[in-house]
């Protein structure tokens, strides 16, 4: 562990797949302790990422993971981006129809339903107003409009706790039934509140640095 040398990161991928179970995140962080040259991208995407997703797994929505804020504000970005950029051209492209614009915008909806979100990821992209935009666009399926609907009331739930976890006045019983309610359809563990968890992802560049933060909420 002390002393691997200048070993290339392909090979400590290798050893990293061929140890399977043995490789332990507590092992792995003492190798790139040692070794720095060895905390990568590769090994970050390579190792931290499914350790993540295997020890934090969302209890609500199996398919959806807590995600380094970059990765998540990417995916948010490029999905609203694609779905404005189709939005545009419902007016010029004569070609497009309800069906193959429900069918073209499907996997992104997908991303921005499974995004992790915050009140400053939802702010610097404008996300509320492209969804609600979208939802008014008379090519858009019905079953889509649903799906949208949904990711924009998942959002102002989200907002709507951010605005109690902020306010020192929200502290009625009936407002923490709520605030539980609505906490059990959004990832945020239980020990912190939406501000906190906010704060604490803005320093979460890395799935290792995530981990270890996530670690510390068990």
């Amino acid at each position: 562990i002390h002393d691997v040398g200048d070993m290339e990161i392909e090979m400590w991928l290798h050893i990293i797949r061929a140890s399977r179970d043995r490789a332990t995140p507590g092992i792995i962080n003492r190798v790139e302790t040692s070794s720095p040259q060895l905390e990568c991208s590769e090994t970050d995407e390579f190792f931290w990422k499914p350790a993540v997703i295997k020890d934090f797994p969302t209890r609500k929505s199996p398919d959806s993971i807590i995600e380094p804020y970059p990765i998540s504000r990417s995916k948010i970005v490029e999905a609203l981006e694609k779905i404005s950029t189709w939005q545009s051209q419902i007016n010029e492209n004569s070609r497009i129809t309800k069906n193959n614009l429900t069918s073209i915008v499907s996997k992104d909806i997908d991303s921005l339903d499974k995004a992790l979100i915050s009140v400053k990821l939802l702010s610097e992209t404008q996300a509320g107003h492209k969804i609600k935009s979208l939802i008014k666009s008379p090519l858009i399926d019905e079953s889509i409009c649903t799906r949208l609907k949904g990711i924009q009331q998942k959002w102002k739930n989200y907002h709507k706790l951010w605005l109690e976890s902020s306010s020192s006045s929200s502290s009625s019983s009936s407002s923490s039934s709520s605030s539980s309610r609505i906490r059990d359809t959004i990832v945020i563990p239980h020990k912190l509140s939406p501000v906190e968890f906010e704060n604490a992802l803005d320093r979460c560049s890395t799935w290792k640095k995530l981990y270890y933060f996530l670690q510390e909420q068990k």
